[in-house]
């Protein structure tokens, strides 16, 4: 029997013959353990508390033939970032930190700090960056037992910039150097983090419609929005408009849309605003909201004319989309073959240098700027 000082301990027994073959059997190595829970939603919490489901179901048998190790659960967290420059550790303040925290057990992908944190955005994963116009660093989560113990981590110098080393042995460490600092006042207590709801926007006073855009423009920020002029502002279709509006009234913090072949995540907030999103691809872009009388809604949505192509070419050959039907996409016209796909859809193909994928010729991308 433990003892009731233990009850916040994990005990975690080494597999033994038996126990996998249960595993196997049950098929549970990786199933989440409320059903129908997507594996995707689980959080640190609810994979220790399966551990501790494995433990019981093998039951005294299995506590007496492994090797085990007692781990305690994590109370506290803190996010910090690796100057690139001196490799200094920093935290991120405390509702900063909460905002990352939230993010990570959402599932989210990547986390905007805003105008305060010039424009920086978070990108989640198994070693997280921080990155803005000017260049990145390494983020890292730090589990705490108590609010003052010191964080620990190591760093060592690349040849552009320092970043953290995961996984190090003390005992071979050469070249790498450790950072101690003890920061309490930004420690997130992890049994008080709660998600609050996104705020519904004000009701619209006049009579109108809503317009959302996508900025042309790269690494523009809600404050330096005004001074982009209207011409640097796309727009979607009328279904996704539709779409993008009834997730931002109704408080969701983020929403998926399809443009051509591409998929975006729409990442609300500020107000007004949003992120469209392309994880795969490593791509954001800042959106606004207008709100626009329907005759200047309706002007809007239709004064976009179809792309007119050397070749009379009626559809984009990558996502088989009309041209006609699609003329609030930009397009890209090739210098040579005069092949023309939108612009999005072609994405990847600027990414990675590519062929024309009609005829196969070689394409400078450089034309594109």
């Amino acid at each position: 029997m433990q003892s009731e000082s233990k009850k916040n301990i994990l005990f975690q027994p080494t597999l033994n013959a038996m126990g996998a073959a249960f595993l196997r059997s049950r098929n549970e190595a990786r199933e989440p353990l409320v059903s129908g829970e997507p594996p995707a939603a689980r959080s640190c919490f609810e994979r220790c508390r399966k551990r501790r489901r494995v433990h019981e179901a093998f039951g005294a048998s299995a506590s007496s033939t492994a090797t085990a190790d007692l781990v305690e659960l994590p109370k506290w967290v803190v996010w910090v970032s690796v100057d690139p420059r001196s490799g200094h550790i920093t935290p991120y303040p405390k509702e900063v930190s909460q905002t990352l925290e939230l993010a990570l057990q959402r599932g989210d992908a990547t986390v905007s700090l805003g105008d305060r944190f010039f424009g920086a955005t978070v990108e989640l994963g198994a070693a997280p960056q921080q990155r803005t116009a000017r260049g990145g660093r390494d983020v890292r989560r730090v589990a705490l037992k108590t609010c003052d113990e010191a964080v620990t981590l190591w760093v060592r110098q690349g040849r552009y910039r320092w970043g953290a080393v995961d996984g190090v042995d003390p005992s071979n460490a050469q070249g790498l150097q450790e950072r101690v600092v003890s920061m309490p006042e930004e420690a997130v207590d992890l049994s008080h983090l709660e998600e609050r709801p996104r705020e519904r926007p004000p009701p619209d006073h006049e009579e109108g419609m809503a317009l959302w855009q996508w900025c042309q423009q790269l690494h523009v920020t809600p404050a330096q929005s005004e001074r982009v002029q209207d011409c640097f502002w796309g727009i979607y279709n009328e279904q996704q408009n539709r779409q993008i509006e009834e997730a931002y009234q109704s408080g969701e913090r983020q929403i998926e849309i399809t443009v051509g072949v591409r998929q975006y995540q729409v990442v609300f907030g500020p107000p007004g605003f949003a992120r469209q999103e392309d994880p795969r691809l490593r791509k954001r872009r800042l959106m606004r909201r207008q709100w626009l009388s329907p005759e200047h809604f309706q002007r809007r949505m239709t004064q976009d004319q179809p792309a007119t192509t050397a070749r009379d070419q009626e559809e984009c050959i990558l996502c088989l989309c009309d041209f006609a039907d699609t003329a609030h996409m930009p397009v890209v016209e090739l210098p040579e073959c005069k092949h023309v796909f939108h612009r999005a859809c072609a994405q990847q193909l600027v990414d990675a240098r590519g062929r024309c994928p009609c005829c196969r010729s070689e394409v400078d991308w450089s034309f594109l700027g």
